[in-house]
C-alpha cells in the first residue's frame, strides 16, 4: 500500500513538473502597453502596399525595442529571417515588430544584424500596427499571428527557425504536425480565401471565446489541433498528415518543420552524425530549435545540425555572431 502511494506520489510530480515547464505560463499584460507608446516608429505595415500571398512573416511581440530605445533583435532571430528570404528570393519577407522603436546605428551587435537584414533586397522591417490590427481586442502572440494570415494570407514562421529550402511546392494551405497527436502553430500558411482562410477565422473565434491565459499550450497547438479534427472529421491527428489534402489543408508530418521533438532540442546543439545531419537536411522545409526550452543553449560542436543548417542559410549572420549558434 505504502509502495502505491510513493509511486503515485511520483507520477503527480513528473506530470506537475512537466506542466510548469512546458506547458504553463503566466497571465500577459492585456493591456496596450507598449504597443500604443509614442515615439519613432518604423513604416507601418498598415501602410503599405497590401503584400502579397508569397509572403513570410516574423512578428516580434516583445517590448524589448522600446525598452532598448531602439529596434532590437538576436542572432538566433535574424538568422530565422535571413535564412528565410535566402532560399526564398521569389517572396517578400517581413519582420514585424509590435514595439514602437527605429533603427540606429551604435554599432551594436544588434545594429549589424539589423543593418545585413535591411539590406537584403526581399525584406522589410515593419512595424505591427496593433491598434489597427486588433482593434482594441485582447492582445496574445497567436492572435496576432492569425490576424496577419486573415488579412493577408502568406506563411507565418517563428523567430528560433532556420529555412533551409524554397517554399515553392507547399501547399497554399499548410500546418505542421509536431507529434501524431498535435499540429504546432509555429508555421502555418493561408491563402486569403478558401479553406485556409476559414480555418484561420475558426481559430480566432476559439481563441476569442475560450483564451486561456494560464495555459500557454492551449493558444497554440491545442487550439490548432482541436480546428483542425473538428474541420477535417476525424479524432486523431495521425489520420489526416499523410493524406493529400483535408478539405483543402494539407496537414504536413513532423519532418517537415519539426525534426526534432521538442523533448529531443538539445540534439540541434550537439555533435550529429553524418546519417541525423543528412535525414534532417533531406527531408525538412526548415528547423525549428524551440527557444522556449533552448534560449541559453549554444552548441557543443561545429558539427552541430543548427550551426551546420546557420552557417548556409543564414551565412551573413553566422559570419558575425556564430558562437550564439
Amino acid at each position: 500500500m505504502l509502495k502505491n502511494c510513493f509511486v503515485f506520489l511520483i507520477v503527480v510530480v513528473v506530470v506537475t513538473v512537466y506542466y510548469y515547464v512546458y506547458w504553463w505560463e503566466p497571465e500577459q499584460d492585456t493591456s496596450l502597453g507598449c504597443y500604443t507608446a509614442g515615439g519613432d516608429t518604423l513604416p507601418d505595415i498598415l501602410d503599405i502596399k497590401t503584400p502579397s500571398e508569397k509572403s513570410t512573416y516574423f512578428i516580434d511581440t516583445s517590448c524589448t525595442s522600446y525598452t532598448k530605445g531602439k529596434i532590437f533583435i538576436t542572432p538566433r532571430q535574424a538568422c530565422a529571417v535571413e535564412s528565410a528570404a535566402f532560399n526564398n528570393p521569389d517572396f517578400q519577407t517581413f519582420l514585424m515588430y509590435a514595439s514602437p522603436g527605429s533603427i540606429k546605428d551604435d554599432n551594436t551587435l544588434s545594429d549589424r544584424l539589423l543593418k545585413i537584414l535591411t539590406n537584403i533586397v526581399n525584406v522589410k522591417v515593419v512595424r505591427l500596427n496593433y491598434a489597427g490590427l486588433l482593434n482594441g481586442n485582447v492582445y496574445t502572440k497567436e492572435r496576432i499571428q492569425l490576424l496577419i494570415l486573415y488579412k493577408y494570407g502568406g506563411i507565418y514562421l517563428d523567430l528560433d527557425t532556420v529555412t533551409i529550402r524554397s517554399f515553392n511546392g507547399l501547399a497554399l494551405n499548410f500546418a505542421v504536425a509536431e507529434s501524431e497527436t498535435h499540429v504546432n502553430n509555429a508555421v502555418i500558411r493561408s491563402s486569403i480565401k478558401g479553406s485556409g482562410h476559414e480555418f484561420i477565422k475558426m481559430c480566432l473565434k476559439e481563441l476569442k471565446e475560450y483564451f486561456r491565459g494560464d495555459f500557454w499550450g492551449y493558444n497554440g497547438p491545442v487550439v490548432v489541433t482541436k480546428i483542425l479534427k473538428k474541420m477535417c472529421e476525424v479524432n486523431n491527428i495521425k489520420d489526416i498528415m499523410y493524406k493529400k489534402k483535408c478539405s483543402g489543408f494539407t496537414v504536413y508530418p513532423p519532418e517537415k518543420f519539426y525534426p526534432i521533438f521538442y523533448e529531443n532540442w538539445r540534439l540541434y546543439f550537439e555533435d550529429a552524425r553524418k546519417k541525423e545531419k543528412a535525414y534532417v537536411m533531406g527531408n525538412s522545409y526548415a528547423i525549428h530549435v524551440w527557444n522556449k526550452l533552448s534560449k541559453n543553449t549554444v552548441s557543443n560542436s561545429s558539427g552541430s545540425i543548427y550551426r551546420y543548417a546557420a552557417g548556409k542559410y543564414c551565412p551573413q549572420v553566422y559570419s558575425i555572431a556564430r558562437e550564439y549558434f
